[in-house]
């Protein structure tokens, strides 16, 4: 891409890499450095007409859902995402996480949000949208 003095790169983030999520801690640093990347590769390669795109899309639902596995007796939610009652156990077993709550919470909130997620053909669709426009700009540039 240096040599032929053109190029776009097309990195995904997410709206992670802008905002730090309870229970998401490693998950939240590999977006922001994606963000921290994007950012500077766009200075550093700028001189030699490559474009960086950085897509930063909300919750998707993607397999990834689907493949998730939780112990119930840990989280206190079923196959079906649902909560479950544990008192019965929480009697018999006290060897939950010191993060239980905060798993919780953000196993609530992240379920609810995967009912309303967009497809991934949305993302792709934006990729595609922001490569055009990079490229017409390349292209209104040269004339």
């Amino acid at each position: 891409m240096r040599h032929q003095r053109n190029g776009i790169i097309v990195n995904i983030s997410s709206l992670s890499g802008l905002v730090g999520i309870p229970s998401q801690s490693g998950y939240v640093a590999t977006k922001f450095a994606v963000e921290g990347l994007s950012e500077s590769l766009s200075y550093e390669l700028e001189p030699f007409g490559i474009k960086i795109i950085l897509i930063e899309p909300g919750p998707i639902n993607t397999e990834f859902v689907k493949d998730i596995i939780l112990p119930i007796n840990k989280y206190k939610i079923d196959d079906n995402k649902n909560q479950i009652d544990t008192e019965k156990y929480y009697k018999e077993n006290s060897s939950f996480s010191p993060y239980n709550n905060t798993i919780k919470k953000f196993l609530s909130f992240y379920y609810k949000a995967m009912d309303n997620a967009l497809p991934p053909s949305v993302v792709a669709d934006e990729i595609i949208q922001a490569i055009e426009k990079v490229s017409n700009e390349k292209n209104d540039c040269s004339l």
